[in-house]
């Protein structure tokens, strides 16, 4: 039996070295699975979703889902496909299939295309479009999404929302202003506390933050129209009407004889948010109670013992008397001389 393996050796040797040789001469079985495989004419399919149409050049990108194996390394990435004369682009519409333009095909919606690649420069694939069917996936009839109201159309029954965060119908609209229709049906809650109570439109106004549940009508891709069916509404006072504010920062000058601190603030409530990054004076009354740590202990200070650069936190009331130029008074305030590390 060791004899028989010993002789048996050699020959499997020469068995793998004659297909190594093989394999060698004939090139590899399969192409790269990089971008642009293939030669002239070959074909591919592909499914992916819309990330942006140019039809100027007479392109659209898509990010890729699903591939033949021509474009097996591109799932996931971005590939733009060039629509020719001869490309035929359809959609459902109402359930009838219906052919459209490429002016006609919204980001956002599914693709499912089969084309042509030409090869013939390596570095530059071209992917041209033969047939092609774009649909709105199914989960964006309806929609959910979350703002802030910048405007409220009584008359059209209507809101225009800053989209914060939105669900896949919306994803396109993110950062973006969008009119929300409100149907008789609508229900409208308002969110004081814990509760909710029932409100209508006139209850909104711009800047409260919503949140809104509805459908979504795309019957024209290029115009959806947005209902909502749920709103739920959170009052937001206005900057302008807070009566309080808290910031933290450093003194940058003390005036006596004015009685201010002037603050660099790097941290603050609602009510100071534009003036973080800069400078914002606060008046020292005498309602004023400022504090500080000595020896150990928290003691009162006058506005004679602050001095510049030292760090402070301060919680004061607004006077909006001039609303162009409110006051900032000092309720309490904590001042500190901060510790520099050698």
């Amino acid at each position: 039996m060791k004899l028989m393996k010993r002789s048996l050796l050699p020959l499997l040797f020469c068995v793998l070295a004659l297909f190594l040789a093989s394999q060698a001469m004939a090139g590899p079985a399969t192409t790269s699975r990089g971008q642009g495989l293939g030669t002239a004419g070959q074909s591919f399919s592909c499914l992916g979703r819309v990330t942006a149409v140019d039809p100027g050049a007479g392109t659209i990108t898509v990010t890729v889902k699903h591939a033949t194996i021509a474009l097996q390394g591109s799932i996931g990435q971005s590939l733009t496909l060039t629509v020719s004369a001869d490309s035929v682009i359809s959609t459902f519409r109402r359930g009838a299939k219906t052919a459209v333009t490429l002016a006609d095909v919204p980001t956002g919606d599914r693709l499912a295309v089969s084309g042509t690649i030409d090869a013939t420069a390596p570095a530059a694939p071209l992917y041209t479009v033969v047939k092609a069917v774009v649909w709105t996936p199914r989960d964006s009839a309806r929609f959910l999404c979350q703002g802030t109201v910048s405007s409220v159309d009584l008359q059209a029954n209507a809101l225009v929302v800053h989209v914060c965060h939105g669900s896949i119908g919306l994803r396109a609209s993110l950062g973006k202003d969008v009119t929300i229709d409100l149907a008789s049906s609508t229900r409208i809650f308002v969110a004081k506390g814990r509760r909710l109570t029932t409100a209508a439109s006139s209850d909104i106004t711009a800047g409260d933050h919503v949140v809104v549940i509805g459908r979504a009508d795309r019957g024209d891709p290029s115009a959806p129209v947005f209902t909502a069916s749920v709103v739920l509404v959170r009052h937001v006072t206005p900057i302008g009407s807070l009566k309080w504010f808290a910031c933290v920062g450093q003194v940058s000058t003390v005036d006596q004889t004015a009685g201010t601190v002037t603050v660099t603030v790097t941290r603050g409530s609602r009510a100071v948010h534009a003036a973080i990054g800069s400078d914002l004076t606060l008046a020292v009354t005498a309602k004023s109670v400022m504090r500080t740590l000595s020896d150990g202990a928290v003691t009162t200070v006058a506005l004679a013992d602050v001095r510049a650069g030292e760090s402070i936190v301060v919680v004061g009331s607004i006077d909006h008397s001039d609303p162009t130029t409110p006051v900032y008074d000092i309720g309490h305030a904590f001042v500190w001389q901060p510790v520099t590390h050698s």
